[in-house]
This record gives C-alpha cells, sequence and structure tokens, in this order.
C-alpha cells in the first residue's frame, strides 16, 4: 500500500497487488482519515450466472455511497485472472446508513453492475454474501472527445453524465454555471465535465486537461437486401444507393441526432432517416455477423440491414476456448485466440503459442496454416492441439451466439466456441 494526500485528508490505494489475497485490500477514497474502531467491514461475492469469462485484466469496483450520493469508499483491484464468484472487502463508517454497489470492469469499460444495496447503521460486521450483477447497458450515446493526446469518452445517463478517463468513470451530476452545461462530482467540484459549444473543459481531482474537442466520428457504412441497398455517412457527407445505382441520394445537409435506440441521421428535405442500433445484425444473405442494425425510413418503404465491419466483433480482448467440435477442452490447458487488426491471430494452443494469419471477406472467415513454437507435451495436449489446428484450418465462417460466445464453424459442422 501507498499514502497519497487527497483534498479532504489521507487517502489510500492500492499499490500493485500481488497474489488472491490482493482482493481484500480496501481502498477508503474521498474520506478524512479515521481510526480504525469508526470503521466497520462490509464483505460479499460478486458473481453472475452467465457462462462468460472474464479475461485477466478485468478490475473489481466495490463502492460505498451515504445518504447524500457521496462516495465514502472504493475498492478497485484487478481480478487477476479469477473468475466468478469474485470475493471483496471494503471498510466504511459505523455511524450512517449507507448503499454499496459492485460492478466489473473489462478492457476500460463497465461492464458487470450489481444493483444498490442499502446497509443500515450499525457496529456489526456485515456479510452479504453472494452479490448478483447483470450485464451493463449503458444508457444514450457515448462520444469520444480528444483532450490533448488523452481520449476520454462522455455519455449520459437519465440526468447524470457518465466520464471515462483510462479505467477510472465518474457519474457527475449538474452544476450551476455561467455559460454552457457543467457535470461535477458531487463530493469533488473539481472533478467536472463542462461543455461549451463545439469544446470542453474537463479537471480530475482539480487538474485540468487540455481543451477537448470532438474526436472524429467513424464512417458508418452499412448495407441490406431486398432491395439492395448502400449508405456511407462520414463528417461531411452522406451517400444512399439503391436500385441497383439508379436511386442515388447524395447530400452535404444531414441532420446527426441521439434517440433512445442510438444514432439518427436525416435528410428531411428527401423525407429520409437511418437509425443505427449498437446490437448484433446478420446479413440475411450470408449470414455474416455485423456489431450494428441499420433501420431505413424511406418516404414509400421502411428498410433493414446491417453496419459496422464484422472485423470489430472478432479484435479486442483475447478469446478463451471452452469448446473444440463438441469434445471440450482438457481442464485448465488454457487454449487462446488474440485477432488484430491487421489480419494477425495469435494465441496458445494449449501446449505451444502459435501465430497465423486471417482473412475475412463478405462471406467467409479463413486462416492460414498456423507457426508455432515447438514444445513437447502430454500426448493428450498434443492431440488437442493438433485438432484445435485442423479446426482453425476448417473454418470457413463465424458467428457470435445469444449468450456473446464466439463459434468458428466449419463447413462439416465442426466449431471452436469461445469466450471472452
Amino acid at each position: 500500500m501507498r499514502q497519497e494526500s487527497g483534498r479532504n485528508g489521507a487517502v489510500w490505494r492500492a499499490a500493485r497487488p500481488s497474489g488472491w489475497l490482493a482482493l481484500v485490500m480496501g481502498a477508503v477514497l474521498g474520506m478524512t482519515a479515521a481510526a480504525a474502531d469508526e470503521l466497520r467491514t462490509i464483505r460479499g461475492e460478486l458473481t453472475y450466472v452467465q457462462r462468460i469469462a472474464l479475461p485477466p485484466t478485468s478490475l473489481i469496483v466495490v463502492e460505498l455511497r451515504d445518504a447524500e450520493d457521496g462516495i465514502v469508499a472504493e475498492v478497485r483491484l484487478s481480478t487477476q485472472g479469477r473468475q466468478v464468484p469474485l470475493p471483496f472487502q471494503i471498510e466504511g463508517p459505523r455511524d450512517r446508513a449507507l448503499v454499496l454497489q459492485g460492478g466489473i470492469i473489462v478492457d476500460g469499460l463497465p461492464a458487470w453492475t450489481s444493483d444498490p444495496i442499502p446497509i443500515d447503521a450499525g457496529d456489526a460486521r456485515v456479510d452479504l454474501g453472494l452479490v448478483r450483477v447483470q450485464p451493463y447497458t449503458p444508457q444514450g450515446f457515448a462520444s469520444t472527445l480528444v483532450c490533448g493526446e488523452v481520449e476520454v469518452i462522455v455519455g449520459f445517463v437519465d440526468q447524470i453524465a457518465r466520464v471515462q478517463v483510462g479505467d477510472e468513470t465518474f457519474d457527475l451530476v449538474q452544476v450551476p454555471a455561467a455559460s454552457g452545461a457543467k457535470f461535477a462530482l458531487p463530493d469533488d467540484p473539481e472533478t467536472f465535465f463542462w461543455n461549451r459549444g463545439d469544446r470542453a473543459l474537463i479537471a480530475i481531482r482539480g487538474e485540468s486537461l487540455p481543451e477537448c474537442v470532438a474526436a472524429a466520428p467513424e464512417p458508418l457504412r452499412a448495407r441490406g437486401n431486398e432491395p439492395g441497398w448502400q449508405l456511407t455517412v462520414d463528417e461531411e457527407r452522406l451517400v444512399f444507393v439503391t436500385d441497383y445505382g439508379g436511386t442515388r441520394l447524395e447530400t452535404m445537409r444531414h441532420e446527426l441526432a441521439t434517440v433512445d435506440e442510438g444514432r439518427r441521421f436525416s435528410v428531411e428535405a428527401f423525407g429520409f432517416a437511418a437509425t443505427v442500433i449498437e446490437t448484433l445484425c446478420r446479413d440475411d444473405m450470408t449470414g455474416m455477423p455485423h456489431p450494428q442494425t441499420v433501420l431505413l425510413e424511406l418516404a414509400t418503404m421502411n428498410l433493414r440491414g446491417c453496419g459496422g465491419e464484422p472485423r470489430d466483433l472478432l479484435i479486442g480482448a483475447e478469446w478463451v476456448v471452452e469448446d473444440i467440435a463438441g469434445t471440450g477442452v482438457i481442464d485448465r490447458s488454457h487454449l487462446t485466440l488474440a485477432f488484430d487488426p491487421a489480419g494477425r491471430l495469435t494465441g496458445s494452443g494449449g501446449c505451444n503459442r502459435y501465430t497465423t494469419a486471417y482473412t475475412l471477406t463478405g462471406e467467409t472467415l479463413t486462416f492460414s496454416q498456423p507457426a508455432s513454437t515447438m514444445m513437447m507435451c502430454t500426448e493428450a495436449l498434443m492431440a488437442q492441439e493438433r485438432t484445435f489446428f485442423e479446426t482453425l484450418a476448417n473454418t470457413r465462417t463465424f458467428d457470435i451466439d445469444p449468450t456473446g460466445a464466439l463459434l468458428l464453424q466449419a463447413p462439416d459442422g465442426t466449431a471452436v466456441l469461445a469466450r471472452r
């Protein structure tokens, strides 16, 4: 542990914990240092029912708030590769009623969160047992700001501005401002987000970031069938083509709005609107999955199609293999898949590290022959690794199932199933 100075007294943060015992090391934030006999211990275990593996970089976050919704204590620690149930321990004041909320951060973003749990004032130690967390779905559309060399994600949930800087997330409430819209942390006004037209000011615990501007949005590319259509939207233009090129709308005047479903692009003069929803979509001719569903509203009809790049569903956190060709995997053999944007796949085959190239077209996903290290393991592990590499070589398509698992599928029906 190391001590850092804070606005209200001594603030303790966990210094790089080692070993699973680090999960019971509390971090008391935003609270004047108190004697041990003024605190009580609150324990529990975060868990969920879905069969989804957590990547080893995941973080546990547990907060205690008082009746005025101010944070009085927080635990933020690495899972170090462990899976649910994940034990936690946090220290809070005895003399007031509190509300506890727990969650799990994956890849720097909230992924799981619990309902608020009221805790009465008192002296006794509190054991909450299993605390159920659910998949976290942020409401509203998040925007990325560039503040010097720092990227900040800002979204809105009801009347709260949710600001993510690095691996920290702050829920800010609106406060009076001479101009623009300003949001601040309830118990720390020196942590704020101040929107001033096309610019924003952000400070974290009194340290101001360089002036922030909106990041250039990723162009939207979407398409659909029956009738076939294509849509491209970037910062300047909106282009919609259908009827085999016979109908074309191209304009530099389009409106972008945030709606409950997601983003909405519209051209009122032509009676055209497109709503982009961040939910899985499968091309109804090829079956290829895409990260976005796109709904078009035209003067004479409504159409549906898919947007975004299928590659975006693959890249990011490492996938851990749970099944090969319906036979499961050997316990603790740890087979993995890590896709990068440049078309490389790397990971562990359970015995050897491997690397290969992947090719993603509008209809197929294929892999080249993998190159691997030459370690020798038990015959069972070596046989499993050979089956894994053979299944990869035979893969022609991929899908994401309703639980979020990745399926790499061969024409004969064999598949690799993996989870993040």
